[in-house]
C-alpha cells in the first residue's frame, strides 16, 4: 500500500499533533483507524453522513473477513 502511494501515520494524536482541519487540507481522503471488537456507533459529528463505514462493511466489500 505504501508503493501505492498510501501514507500511514502512527501514534497521532488529532487535536494535539495534528488538527482536523489540517488533515482533511492536506489529504484527499482520511482514514481513522480504531480497535474494537465490535461495531458502535461513535456518537460523533460526521458518522451519519454516507462517508462513514465501520470496518464490518469495508471488510465484507473487500471479500475479507475478521
Amino acid at each position: 500500500m505504501v508503493s501505492e502511494g498510501i501514507e500511514f501515520q502512527t501514534g497521532v494524536s488529532i487535536g494535539r499533533d495534528v488538527s482536523a482541519g489540517q488533515l482533511l487540507d492536506d489529504f484527499d481522503a482520511v482514514v481513522l483507524c480504531l480497535g474494537s471488537t465490535w461495531p458502535r456507533d461513535l456518537n460523533i459529528p460526521g458518522t451519519a453522513t454516507s462517508y462513514y463505514y465501520n470496518y464490518y462493511y469495508y471488510l465484507s466489500v473487500c471479500g475479507l473477513s475478521v
